[in-house]
């Protein structure tokens, strides 16, 4: 643990001192993902995956896309529970800004089994939803969309699973990051059976925040 919290210091200290973004090594990743692995998120390879916030709300992490893109991967398939976070973006929208805060957009999915209210079930409350509040059938996304679902972040739309009648798309911001491609993220919720991983990223730090 002493030697992983000197190597985080170590990578901190070099992104805010040099002012330039980092390609960690394969080591680093290994380390830093052990590090985080009991926090809202951790480098798993190339990517960070998020995970449930522990302690309420108020975590919060900085991250670098590699490539310039706010990609996430989902699993509309086998999505069941809610999964919401926030991202810094200057594009004000209405139906993903009420989800967060000023200067933020949010990304959500929420898949349901069948289960009514009531505790009955129906084969029609068997969907899933995403930003724009609208229910897609399992039955669609089966016939329309891969095993995982990759979402690019981008001015007023997005488009994802392509199939047999077309794709989906769905209301989205574009994001904002500095010029070494640094943006913050607020996790609010994930849920263990609807995860989500944000492609091509490096962890920088995870900080405690206080929006709401």
């Amino acid at each position: 643990m002493f030697v992983t919290s000197i190597l985080l210091f170590y990578l901190f200290i070099t992104v805010k001192c040099n002012n330039i973004s980092i390609e960690p090594s394969k080591n680093d990743v290994e380390l830093l993902g052990d590090y985080y692995e009991n926090d809202i998120a951790y480098q798993n390879g190339e990517d960070v995956k998020l995970k449930s916030v522990k302690y309420g709300k108020g975590m919060g992490m900085d991250i670098i896309l590699k490539n310039g893109f706010l990609e996430v991967e989902m699993d509309l398939k086998n999505c069941m529970g809610k999964s919401i976070f926030c991202y810094n973006s200057t594009d004000k929208m209405d139906l993903l800004t009420d989800m967060c805060f000023s200067g933020f957009c949010g990304f959500k999915v929420e898949g349901f089994n069948g289960r009514k209210d009531d505790g009955t079930y129906n084969e029609n409350y068997k969907r899933v939803k995403t930003m724009d509040n609208y229910d897609y059938s399992r039955r669609f996304i089966s016939i329309n969309c891969r095993s995982t679902s990759i979402v690019r972040m981008q001015y007023w739309k997005t488009i994802f699973c392509g199939g047999n009648y077309g794709i989906m798309d769905d209301y989205s911001c574009a994001p904002k990051t500095d010029k070494n491609n640094k943006i913050h993220i607020y996790v609010i919720e994930i849920s263990s059976q609807c995860p989500v991983k944000i492609l091509s990223t490096f962890l920088l730090q995870i900080i405690q925040t206080f929006y709401f």
